[in-house]
């Protein structure tokens, strides 16, 4: 098989790497050989992955938010999970960890110790963390971020989830999350989306790109 193929956790994610993809290469995700897969909820997803490697994939991406851990403890639980389900051996490489004949790409979720959200008080790290960040980039006036600091030390928010709505007035958007995620990203310069996705898009461009 020659596919490529991307499992996320719901269909707010999807949305959101569809954009960014869009965004990024100017081409939809299947225009580059990419389907993704919605996995419903972790435990799903990790189910989704095994049985793709056991059906030959050349290459799974898998995208799952980091929430209380890091980048690298969420992709080292991704390798164990692996290594403890499909009885064989795993072969570590720079950009994927190879399973049997799929290379595997873990993508963990969330911008881990980013001051800008510390600030915030976010302290769990998730898909939104990236719409708050464009958020702020692309808002017009500084006192929104005063805003949501305010906002922030009333209710004690700890999740960039949380600040969707607060955001979604300051943008006068009254569409649902997942389309205000196309928004921002739609709205966003395309460096500007590059660099907020920075810690990601290699791991997306290793999954589009030929093998």
């Amino acid at each position: 098989m020659t596919r490529s193929t991307l499992i996320v956790e719901g269909w707010d994610d999807k949305a959101f790497f569809e954009a960014i993809i869009q965004k990024l290469y100017e081409r939809k995700s299947e225009e580059l050989g990419l389907d993704i897969t919605v996995g419903h909820d972790k435990r799903q997803a990790k189910d989704t992955l095994r049985i793709y490697i056991r059906q030959g994939f050349l290459k799974v991406g898998i995208a799952r938010d980091i929430n209380d851990s890091s980048p690298q403890e969420e992709e080292n639980n991704i390798r164990d999970n692996l290594a403890s389900e499909l009885h064989s051996p795993l072969k570590i490489e720079k950009d994927f960890i190879l399973a049997g004949e799929s290379r595997v790409i873990p993508i963990p979720m969330g911008l881990y110790n980013d001051s800008e959200l510390k600030n915030l008080g976010i302290t769990r790290y998730e898909m939104e963390d990236y719409l708050v960040k464009l958020a702020l980039r692309e808002s017009p006036k500084k006192s929104n971020k005063r805003l949501l600091s305010l906002l922030k030390d009333m209710y004690h928010l700890e999740r960039s989830k949380e600040y969707l709505q607060p955001l979604k007035a300051l943008f006068k958007f009254s569409d649902d999350d997942r389309a205000f995620a196309r928004f921002l990203i739609e709205k966003s310069s395309k460096t500007s989306v590059a660099k907020t996705m920075s810690n990601i898009s290699s791991k997306i461009e290793t999954l589009i790109k030929e093998a």
